[in-house]
């Protein structure tokens, strides 16, 4: 197993990104996010399933099920692949990822989100403009938390 790894980590350490196979690297690196999360993120696979009109049964042929059709996704397919990555493609309301903690966030306590900051990272790199309220969201400062704000 350590061999192995070594051999890889050698391998890949050597591959070079051209303007040639840029775009392949990318589509591999979104395959390798959309099948950890798929694989491992056990509350959400239906959503992954639903949002890509996935067949499999079990994890492990949804995961390949999924890596053929990112495979053959057109490039303006992928940020909604990449916003699946972040927070899923709910179809409750009760599932958006939040800021909010605390027993089923009927009392809300913020809490930290590193996959939703990201995911705010990511579409204001791209344009995105977020509003007061999710800046205040994002920040425990939402007037949903009370007069605490932010849990530490």
């Amino acid at each position: 197993t350590e061999a192995s790894a070594e051999m890889r980590l050698g391998y890949a350490t050597g591959l070079k990104v051209t303007p040639k196979n840029a775009m392949e690297m990318l589509q591999w690196a979104l395959v390798a996010g959309m099948s950890d999360w798929a694989d491992h993120n056990y509350n959400r696979y239906e959503m992954a399933r639903d949002a890509f009109d996935v067949k499999g049964q079990y994890r492990w042929e949804m995961v390949d099920d999924l890596k053929q059709k990112v495979m053959q996704m057109k490039q303006s397919e992928w940020p909604m692949l990449i916003l699946a990555l972040f927070e899923g493609i709910p179809k409750e309301k009760k599932q958006y990822e939040s800021f909010a903690g605390g027993y089923r966030k009927e009392m809300p306590v913020h809490q930290r989100n590193t996959r939703l900051e990201q995911c705010y990272e990511w579409l204001t790199q791209f344009g995105y403009q977020m509003s007061d309220e999710e800046i205040r969201m994002m920040s425990g400062q939402h007037e949903c938390f009370g007069k605490g704000g932010a849990a530490e």
